[in-house]
């Protein structure tokens, strides 16, 4: 007999959404330059930097939400397009995720060279009266990109400003600033430079907002009987199990879900974050290295084949 797993509570997780002081500064800043484009019909563009896993796209999703995508005439009304560049894209093929954003039929009437695409784009942003554009994963472009194709990406975003006027809001890692650095007129053009910041047990603040985000996650997945995540010293190993970051945070927890439903528990065990953090992170090191151990010395685990560090050479 097939086991049919319901998948209700990890789905709620995911859907959690804190909005703590750096998530709602951050915010607010995409809705200034929004309302700033809509007013003076002029272009400006906005960077978003932070390590990975801390809450970059789950920032721009929430703001994309916010703007739901309407049915009006032939093209569908998209005021906030959300483009998830894909790794290691061609300005060509980049230019096709763009289109795809708006439906795949888009694509494949796509032109077959770069001006023609771009002109078919912005005939097709301007149908859809496209107002701001959330760049997700930016790095990815940089990834294998030399200084020639960086530049010839910030020639073509700058070609979208100058013929459009658009809220560009685009995240990355810190690589991503390579962009903004090659081409003066795009740097000029950019409202701010935000980041970021992983939670941080080293400032009361930052923990406190740490715990509430745990205090906020508990009460969306429901079990039984409470967990207490967000007391001490629980919340501290899982600080440190997900060094501070969102992402993570969520891998863990849904795998601590999976396996506490398996195993008919009332609630989150400290022995079951135990266990799913051993599966998570791929850590079979000793329990020293594991946060939910007796024996664990609170740290960062950033060290080489430490959970959250460089993988150590085969």
């Amino acid at each position: 007999m097939e086991l049919v797993y319901d998948y209700s509570r990890e789905m709620r997780l995911r859907n959690t959404i804190v909005r703590h002081t750096n998530f709602e500064e951050i915010t607010k800043r995409m809705a200034e330059c929004h309302d700033f484009t809509c007013k003076t019909k002029t272009s400006t563009y906005l960077l978003i930097l932070g390590e990975p896993g801390v809450g970059k796209t789950t920032l721009l999703r929430s703001y994309s939400a916010r703007y739901p995508r309407q049915g009006k005439g032939s093209v569908t009304q998209v005021p906030v397009l959300f483009v998830e560049i894909p790794p290691s894209p061609s300005l060509i093929s980049l230019i096709h995720t763009f289109l795809g954003a708006y439906g795949e039929v888009y694509v494949q009437r796509a032109r077959r060279n770069i001006g023609d695409m771009t002109k078919q784009l912005i005939t097709l942003m301007k149908a859809a009266g496209t107002v701001v554009v959330l760049i997700d994963e930016l790095q990815n472009f940089m990834t294998q990109a030399n200084h020639t194709q960086v530049r010839a990406l910030a020639a073509w975003l700058k070609t979208l400003m100058n013929q459009m006027s658009i809220a560009l809001i685009a995240a990355g890692v810190p690589e991503s600033q390579r962009l903004v650095n090659a081409d003066d007129q795009l740097r000029s053009r950019m409202a701010a430079e935000m980041w970021i910041k992983p939670f941080s047990i080293d400032e009361q603040e930052g923990f406190e907002t740490f715990r509430k985000m745990l205090f906020s996650v508990e009460r969306s997945i429901e079990f039984p009987a409470p967990s207490l995540l967000y007391n001490s010293p629980l919340a501290e190993q899982i600080y440190y199990a997900c060094d501070g970051r969102f992402r993570p945070l969520i891998s863990l927890l849904s795998d601590a879900i999976r396996l506490a439903e398996k195993r008919n528990e009332d609630c989150i065990s400290k022995a079951t974050l135990h266990e799913a953090f051993r599966r998570t992170f791929k850590s079979d090191t000793a329990d020293r290295d594991n946060p939910f151990s007796d024996t664990f010395i609170p740290r960062r685990l950033t060290g080489t084949g430490e959970a959250h560090g460089p993988r150590a050479a085969q």
